[in-house]
């Protein structure tokens, strides 16, 4: 190759750097604090329930939630974590659900309260059973500003602390 076509090459491959960190920067910009929270509840659930590893984990959010969807699991993309849009979790049925089964509470100021689910929906699929299995519900309690990252205030959980998780 001539050297004129890899200046070339490497020219353009730094322009798509750039408007990719662009539009990544410009897709974090745009959530919500209530977005965030969600965000941040997420990976929370991810962590505690040590599922980093696993791709087969969707979000999925209740109806009358009001939030991005796409900019939320876009942005749990970027923190490497493989999830998909709750409807890839229904076609089969298949894998993890980690969902917002209900509205975002501010209940401070800077201070909201976020749901969220941890489902099996593989024993449907491979046992025939009629719903998925609940793995974990809890609350978080999560401190958010619009220049600082969200912060756990507190986490109760409410149930299913010896259900087991199936493999993919």
């Amino acid at each position: 190759m001539s050297s004129r076509l890899l200046k070339g090459l490497a020219i353009t491959s730094l322009a798509i750097g750039a408007f990719q960190q662009a539009a990544i920067a410009s897709v974090s910009a745009k959530l919500t604090n209530a977005d965030r929270v969600i965000v941040f509840a997420v990976e929370q659930e991810i962590h505690a329930s040590h599922l980093e590893n696993r791709r087969d984990m969707c979000v999925g959010f209740a109806r009358g939630v009001a939030v991005d969807e796409n900019g939320i699991i876009s942005q749990l993309r970027r923190s490497n974590f493989h999830v998909h849009s709750d409807g890839w979790c229904n076609t089969g049925p298949r894998g993890l659900v980690i969902s917002i089964p209900s509205p975002i509470n501010r209940s401070a100021p800077d201070e909201y309260e976020c749901v969220a689910e941890l489902g099996d929906s593989w024993p449907i699929a491979r046992e025939g059973a009629h719903f998925g299995t609940l793995v974990r519900r809890g609350t978080y309690k999560i401190r958010i500003s619009n220049d600082r990252d969200p912060q756990l205030v507190s986490y109760h959980q409410a149930c299913c602390s010896e259900t087991p998780i199936s493999k993919p």
